[in-house]
C-alpha cells in the first residue's frame, strides 16, 4: 500500500512538473522574503531567461521596470494573505518579449500552519485582447481614414465645453468646413481619389489650426472644426472667427495633387457660436446637437448662395463682421490709398478769420462711394492698418502747409495721432525725417493726441513727447474730459493746446452742468497756458457762450464743415 502510495505521489509530482512548465501562463513562486525560488518556461521566456541561468535573475521585486510598471504594488497584497485577483490588477511590463506587453495578474499566498510559505504568481499575456480593446476603442471617436476625431467626439467635447462655459461664461466658435462638389469629384475620379482628396483636406487644415482648436470629420466630405474664443466683445470675435474661416478656406483653394494631377477644390463654412446667447438669456441651456444643427445651417446658407464663402449662423453678426472683414481686407490693399481723401475742417477765431485746420479723411469707395471716417477708421483702429492711415495722413498734410503763403507763417494744421502710430519704435525718427524732407518747421502742424495714449504706458509716452517737444514739435490733448485721470496727465504732459470736447460744448447754454464742465475746462487751460480749440460748434447761441467764457478758437460746422483740402487752400489763398 504505501509503495502504491509512494508510486501515485511520484505520479502527481511529475505530473505537476509538466504542468508547471508547459503552463501556457507565466508562473512565478516567490519566498516569504520576495525573493523568487522557481519560474516555468513561459515566464522564462517572456523575459528571455535561460533555464540554467541564475535565480537571480529572477528577482523581480527588485527589478526598477517591474517597479514602475505597478507589478511589486499589485503582488504585495499577496504576502498579506490576501489573493489579488486577476480583474483587478493588470499592468505593463518593458522587460518582456514582446517589450510592453500587457499582462494580467493573479497572486496568491501558499500557507501551512498559519505561517506563509510562499507566493505564487500567474501571469497571462492579454496584449492582443488590450490590442483590440483599444483599436476598438479608437474606431470608435476616431475617424479611420484620417484619424481625426469623429462626430462622437465632436459632441463630445462641444458637451464638456459647455459645461466648462457655464462656469466660466466663456464662447466658442463651431465651423462646419464642406468640400464644394465633392460627389462629383469622387464619382468621375474614384473612391481612391476621393479619399486621397479627404486625407489631404484634413492634414491642410490641421497644419493651419492651433494646439487648442480641434478638428473633426463629421461626414463623406465635411469637417469640423471647435475654435476657443478669448473675451472680447461679440462684433470681435465675430471679425475674427470669420478671418480664421476665410484663411482655412484659401488653405483649401491651393490645388490637390491627385494621381498625379493638380485638382482645384473649394470649401463652403459654416458658422455658429455657442452657447447660443437666446438660449443664455431664457434660461435654456445650449446642446451639441443644437450647436451642430446651427452650424449645418450656416453651411447650407454658404452652398445655397453658390459655395466656396462662409456664412454665419448669427445673420445679424455675421453681416457685421463680414462688413468689417471686407474693410479691413480693402484697406490693407496695396492700392486703398489711391482712394483717400483729405479734408479739412476750418478753426477761426472770435472774428471769424480761419487761422488753423484740422485734418479728416474720407475714403472714396470704388462701389460704395465716399465714406465717413466712422464707417473705416474704428476698424483701421483695431490693426496696423491705422499706422498706414495716420501716416498718409500726416504726409497730405505736410504737403498742404507748403502751399500755405508765407504771409500766413502762423496758420496750423492739426492731425490726429493714433495711440498706436505714437508707440511705434520708429514714430519719432520717422516723423523727423517727414518734416525735414518738406523743410518744415515741426511747429506748422499740431499733433493731436488722447488720452487712450497713457493708458498701457504711461512714462513711455511722455518720455517721447517730451523728446519730440524739445525738437519744436507741438501737442494737443483731443476729446478733453472724456477719458480717465484728465487732470493727473494734464499736470506732466507739455502741451500748447487743450480740445474741448463737442459733447460738452453742444449742451453748454442750457445745461447747467455742461455750462459748469466748459467753464471748468477753460478755468483750467487759463491757469496751466493752454491754447483752447472748442469742437462741435453748431449753433450761435452755442459761439456766443463760449466767447464769453474766454479767448479761443472755434472748431464745427457753424464756422464751417469739412472741405476738401485743396478748397480751404485755395480760399485761404484769397483771405487777406
Amino acid at each position: 500500500m504505501l509503495d502504491l502510495t509512494r508510486k501515485a505521489l511520484g505520479a502527481s509530482e511529475a505530473l505537476l512538473f509538466a504542468l508547471f512548465n508547459q503552463a501556457p501562463i507565466s508562473i512565478l513562486i516567490l519566498d516569504p522574503s520576495g525573493q523568487a525560488t522557481d519560474a516555468n518556461d513561459s515566464f522564462r521566456n517572456a523575459r528571455r531567461i535561460e533555464t540554467n541561468e541564475s535565480l537571480a535573475r529572477l528577482n523581480v521585486l527588485r527589478d526598477t521596470s517591474c517597479i514602475r510598471s505597478g507589478f511589486t504594488h499589485l503582488v504585495e497584497p499577496a504576502f498579506r494573505g490576501r489573493i489579488c485577483k486577476e480583474y483587478e490588477c493588470s499592468y505593463i511590463c518593458t522587460e518582456t518579449d514582446p517589450p510592453d506587453a500587457v499582462y494580467n495578474l493573479t497572486a496568491f499566498p501558499v500557507m501551512e500552519s498559519g505561517s506563509l510559505q510562499s507566493v505564487v504568481v500567474l501571469e497571462e499575456n492579454v496584449t492582443a485582447r488590450f490590442n483590440a480593446e483599444k483599436k476598438a476603442l479608437h474606431l470608435s471617436i476616431f475617424d479611420p481614414l484620417t484619424g481625426l476625431p469623429n462626430r462622437q467626439h465632436l459632441l463630445d467635447r462641444i458637451a464638456d465645453r459647455l459645461a466648462y462655459m457655464e462656469r466660466y461664461s466663456a464662447h466658442d466658435a463651431l465651423l462646419l468646413v464642406n468640400i464644394d462638389r465633392f460627389k462629383i469629384i469622387n464619382d468621375a475620379r474614384g473612391n481612391l481619389a476621393g479619399d486621397n482628396l479627404i486625407m489631404q483636406s484634413g492634414r491642410r487644415l490641421r497644419n493651419a489650426l492651433r494646439e487648442i482648436d480641434f478638428i473633426g470629420r463629421t461626414a463623406a466630405d465635411e469637417f469640423a472644426i471647435l475654435l476657443p474664443l478669448e473675451g472680447d466683445t461679440p462684433e470681435k470675435n465675430g471679425l475674427k472667427i470669420l478671418s480664421a474661416a476665410e484663411r482655412l478656406r484659401q488653405t483649401l483653394l491651393k490645388p490637390f495633387l491627385i494621381d498625379g494631377e493638380n485638382l482645384p477644390v473649394t470649401a463652403s463654412i459654416g458658422i455658429t457660436f455657442f452657447p447660443e446667447e437666446s438660449a443664455t438669456a431664457t434660461g435654456n441651456r445650449d446642446t451639441p446637437h443644437y450647436a451642430l444643427a446651427r452650424a449645418s445651417t450656416a453651411l447650407h446658407r454658404a452652398k445655397d448662395a453658390g459655395g466656396n464663402q462662409c456664412a454665419f449662423f448669427e445673420r445679424g453678426m455675421g453681416m457685421n463682421a463680414k462688413e468689417r472683414f471686407t474693410v479691413e481686407r480693402e484697406l490693407s490693399e496695396e492700392n486703398a490709398e489711391d482712394g483717400f481723401l483729405l479734408y479739412l475742417q476750418p478753426q477761426v477765431s472770435r472774428n471769424g478769420t480761419v487761422v488753423g485746420a484740422e485734418c479728416l479723411i474720407r475714403w472714396q469707395h470704388p462701389v460704395r462711394g465716399l465714406l465717413a471716417p466712422g464707417s473705416f477708421i474704428p476698424i483701421a483702429e483695431d490693426s496696423d492698418l491705422i499706422v498706414k492711415i495716420g501716416e498718409w495722413v500726416l504726409r497730405k498734410a505736410c504737403i498742404a502747409m507748403t502751399q500755405i503763403k508765407d504771409t500766413q507763417n502762423n496758420f496750423r494744421i492739426s492731425v490726429n495721432i493714433s495711440p498706436r502710430h505714437f508707440m511705434k519704435p520708429g514714430f519719432k525718427d520717422w516723423i523727423i525725417a517727414l518734416f525735414s524732407e518738406h523743410s518744415l518747421h515741426p511747429s506748422r502742424i499740431m499733433l493731436e493726441i488722447t488720452e487712450g495714449l497713457f493708458l498701457s504706458n504711461t512714462e513711455v509716452a511722455i518720455r517721447k513727447m517730451n523728446e519730440l517737444v524739445d525738437l519744436g514739435f507741438v501737442f494737443s490733448i483731443d476729446d478733453f474730459g472724456t477719458g480717465y485721470s484728465s487732470l493727473a496727465y494734464l499736470k506732466k504732459l507739455p502741451l500748447r493746446e487743450l480740445k474741448i470736447d463737442k459733447s460738452f460744448v453742444q449742451d453748454a447754454p442750457d445745461e447747467p452742468n455742461d455750462a459748469a464742465l466748459v467753464e471748468s475746462i477753460i478755468a483750467v487751460a487759463q491757469n496751466l497756458g493752454l491754447e483752447i480749440v472748442a469742437e462741435g460748434v453748431e449753433t450761435e447761441q452755442q459761439a456766443d457762450f463760449l466767447a464769453s467764457r474766454g479767448d479761443m478758437l472755434y472748431q464745427g460746422y457753424f464756422f464751417g464743415k469739412p472741405v476738401p483740402a485743396a478748397d480751404l487752400l485755395s480760399n485761404l489763398a484769397t483771405q487777406p
